[in-house]
């Protein structure tokens, strides 16, 4: 499996966006998924975190507009994660904490399957 250290950032409103069955890994403990000011209607789901920091990180405070983000249906090594359900109109379900390396299946296809692929 190859090992690359990936992350993903947003930044600003963008209604209707997936970010879905990415792999994210060995990132010397940087965010997995970064939502930045204003970030809001994104949703994170089907993806893999192995040793990030938190998985997936919002970026809000009382003067920028960040919030109503999906995230479902993860898979991470760790439970370090910034958002909160019900909070700031988010929904966190679904997230499965992964040890030792047991990767159920679709975490494993996730992790085979992710990234460039050249057609």
């Amino acid at each position: 499996m190859p090992e690359h250290p990936h992350r993903i950032y947003t930044l600003s409103a963008a209604p209707g966006t997936l970010i879905d069955r990415n792999y994210c890994a060995d990132n010397n403990g940087h965010y997995g998924i970064y939502h930045d000011e204003g970030s809001r209607d994104y949703t994170d789901s089907n993806n893999v975190f192995r040793n990030t920091g938190d998985w997936d990180h919002e970026n809000s405070n009382a003067t920028n507009n960040t919030g109503a983000l999906t995230v479902t249906d993860n898979w991470t090594s760790n439970g370090s994660i910034s958002l909160s359900d019900g909070v700031r109109g988010n929904r966190v379900t679904g997230t499965v904490v992964v040890t030792d390396d047991n990767w159920p299946r679709g975490a494993r296809r996730v992790m085979k399957n992710a990234g460039v692929h050249v057609r």
